[in-house]
């Protein structure tokens, strides 16, 4: 497992799990327990597993981008559609992807 400190009196991580190298169209169940400053299982077991998660392949930044702007506009949240959009064209302007 992996260990992330949590502060009890926040209610808070204290740091977060980042799981990389998942393998794409693969199905995964994660789950968490609680222990104590000695070590041993709050709650007498582990917490219920999450539903499957099946990983994808990750979506490009200007595609999430895109997306943002598109549906923040629909929202009428302006100021972070005109954000996202901005940075969209800072992305497309600065790729590889752009010919002249």
């Amino acid at each position: 497992g992996i260990d992330i400190p949590y502060d009890a009196r926040s209610g808070k991580a204290l740091q977060s799990a980042t799981f990389r190298h998942l393998i794409p169209s693969e199905a995964y169940v994660f789950a968490t327990a609680a222990y104590d400053a000695q070590g041993q299982l709050v709650g007498g077991r582990i917490g219920d597993t999450s539903a499957v998660i099946e990983t994808i392949i990750p979506m490009p930044l200007t595609l999430c981008l895109g997306y943002v702007a598109q549906t923040a506009l629909m929202l009428g949240v302006e100021d972070v559609a005109e954000t996202a959009a901005s940075e969209l064209v800072n992305q497309l302007a600065s790729s590889e992807h752009m010919e002249w």
